[in-house]
This record gives C-alpha cells, sequence and structure tokens, in this order.
C-alpha cells in the first residue's frame, strides 16, 4: 500500500516514495538519480 507515490524531492532528482508493509510497517524507498 504506497502512503506517498513516487515522486522526486523539491528541488533535486532524488525520488522518494512510502510505503505499508502487510504488518504495518511504514518504509521509505529512495532512488537516486
Amino acid at each position: 500500500n504506497a502512503t506517498r507515490e513516487a515522486g522526486p524531492v523539491m528541488g533535486g532528482r532524488t525520488v522518494i516514495a512510502f510505503v505499508t508493509d502487510p504488518d504495518g510497517y511504514k518504509i521509505e524507498l529512495i532512488q537516486r538519480a
């Protein structure tokens, strides 16, 4: 379940997204450009 859709960080090219795993833990995914 995505709590924040993938998108660029303000003023940068890094893309982040937040997801919640089945146990309820929130995970931040980071893709550096």
